[in-house]
């Protein structure tokens, strides 16, 4: 056997560097495969997306709120006025609108606020039949900020009733922050409290407040005599009511436009029922002792106005069916105040006409859908 000669000086650094590439190219293919194992099973992977990153969709309640309303005081001639609750406790489902405003990712509002804001959200209040909160609805879905935390991630939202109109009538717009109402006498108009949450510390119920007051007139004669000496109500105004009803968001409300008459509107309450006009009187009944057992009242109408202030009077304009035009100031001590009703009587004698006025309960009317088209009542 022939002896084996000893590898030279750069055989020796040909073998090393061979086996250097040889260990290179093994490792690569092993981080190669590693990596691809991986990433075959984060995409089949049932594992949630991090925090940071995830989109949570805002899930929202709202309530129409309840009010309580203190004793009332004696007011006219008749009787002490009745006192109640204004009772919020079931409504159809109401087309809302809503603004948000969302912080920058140094955790800042922007300083010009809702006036920043060029656009409201579209969102629906579900039916409610038992007086309990119910769902909202934002139509397109709305989320939370994805990013930040609880101090920098969050969204203030402010919502309304009637939602801005669509139709050309457009009875109710926003721009930059103000919302604006036309106030038609017949519809309700409601703002919900500010709410602020983030994705780590979610939104709480919105509550939507009354900001106009609600007021019926009723009407009878206290004998045939009286009834024959007015004879049929032709209409019935308001006077001197602000057309406008504008709200700086979050919670400014302020009423705007040239005062003028307000119709009442010719529809029972409760029903929606149309009132036949000329308007005839109901009589009282009266026993032999002449005492009225029932007064028969009929009702004339409703309407929807901006709160009148305590000390402020209210005003009728009744136009009777041969052409008299007769003028009747209600006070009411504290006001006519948001988010109650009144119910005033007028009551017709031979010589004058006198009125009664109570709180009752609280009927609120849908806003029309578009084209004078209304959709009903919703008793809450």
């Amino acid at each position: 056997m022939g002896l084996i000669p000893c590898p030279s000086a750069e055989d020796i650094n040909m073998i090393t560097m061979k086996s250097h590439i040889r260990f290179a190219s093994i490792l690569a293919a092993t981080l190669i495969a590693a990596v691809g194992t991986t990433a075959c099973s984060d995409a089949g992977s049932t594992e949630p997306v991090g925090p940071d990153s995830e989109l949570v969709e805002i899930d929202l309640n709202g309530n129409i709120s309840h009010s309580e309303i203190p004793e009332g005081t004696s007011v006219g001639a008749v009787s002490r006025p009745e006192s109640r609750s204004v009772i919020n406790a079931t409504h159809g489902e109401l087309s809302l609108s809503f603004v948000r405003l969302d912080m920058d990712t140094d955790g800042n509002y922007p300083a010009t606020g809702y006036a920043s804001v060029s656009a409201a959200l579209s969102a629906t209040l579900a039916k409610s039949e038992d007086g309990k909160p119910s769902a909202i609805t934002f139509n397109p879905t709305e989320f939370y900020l994805a990013g930040g935390d609880a101090s920098k991630g969050k969204t203030k939202l402010v919502g309304w009733y009637p939602a801005v109109s669509t139709g050309a009538s457009s009875s109710v717009t926003y721009a930059g922050g103000v919302v604006t109402l036309n106030i038609d006498g017949e519809s309700d108009i409601m703002l919900s409290g500010e709410l602020e949450g983030s994705k780590t510390n979610k939104f709480g119920s919105a509550s939507f407040e009354h900001k106009l007051t609600q007021v019926k007139i009723l009407a009878y004669a206290v004998s045939d005599a009286a009834k024959t000496r007015w004879g049929k109500i032709k209409n019935i105004k308001l006077k001197d009511q602000v057309p406008t009803c504008k709200i700086t968001l979050p919670s400014t409300v302020a009423w705007d436009g040239t005062p003028a008459a307000l119709e009442l509107v010719k529809k029972e309450v409760a029903t929606d029922k149309d009132i036949t006009y000329d308007f005839e009187l109901g009589v009282a009944t009266i026993d032999e002792s002449g005492k009225v057992t029932a007064k028969n009242e009929k009702e004339c109408g409703y309407a929807m106005l901006k709160p009148v202030e305590a000390g402020t009077k209210l005003s009728l304009e009744l136009e009777m069916a041969d052409g008299r035009k007769e003028n009747l100031t209600v006070d009411w001590v504290k006001g006519y105040e948001a988010g109650k009703s009144y119910a005033i009587t007028l009551r017709f004698t031979v010589a004058e006409i006198e009125f009664e006025a109570r709180i009752v309960d609280w009927i609120t009317h849908e806003w029309p859908s578009g084209d004078d088209d209304f959709k009903g009542e919703i008793e809450i």
